[in-house]
C-alpha cells in the first residue's frame, strides 16, 4: 500500500530515506570505533570478572557470597563501557555484550 506524504513523495520513500539516514548514522559510529578497541573492552570485562570472581569468599555461616564492592564496581564500569558501543542496527537494541558481538561479527 503506497500513502501519499503532505509533500507529494510517496510514504514508503520516506520510510527508505529515513532507514537508510540511519544506517550512515551507525556506520559513522562504528567507524569511529576499532576492532582493537571492542577487544580492549572485553579484556577489561574479562579481568574485572576474574578479579571479583577471585576475591569472593564463601562464607557459609550466612549462606552468602561476599564480595568485595571496589572489584564489583570494576565491572560494573567494564560492562556500563560496552555499553556506549553503536546498536548493531537501526531498530535493533541490544546489551553491551550484544553489541560487541555484532560489532566483532561484521
Amino acid at each position: 500500500m503506497t500513502i501519499a506524504s503532505g509533500n507529494g513523495r510517496r510514504a514508503d520513500e520516506v520510510v527508505k530515506k529515513r532507514i537508510n539516514a540511519r544506517l550512515s548514522a551507525v556506520d559513522s559510529l562504528v567507524s569511529d570505533t576499532s576492532r582493537e578497541q571492542v577487544i580492549a573492552m572485553l579484556i577489561a570485562v574479562a579481568r574485572a570478572a576474574h578479579a571479583l570472581a577471585d576475591g569472593t569468599c564463601d562464607d557459609s555461616v550466612l549462606g552468602a557470597m561476599t564480595v568485595d564492592p571496589g572489584d564489583f564496581d570494576d565491572l560494573s564500569k567494564a560492562l556500563d563501557a560496552l555499553e556506549t558501543l553503536p546498536e548493531p542496527g537501526p531498530n535493533i537494541y541490544g546489551t553491551g555484550p550484544a553489541k560487541a558481538e555484532a560489532f566483532l561479527s561484521r
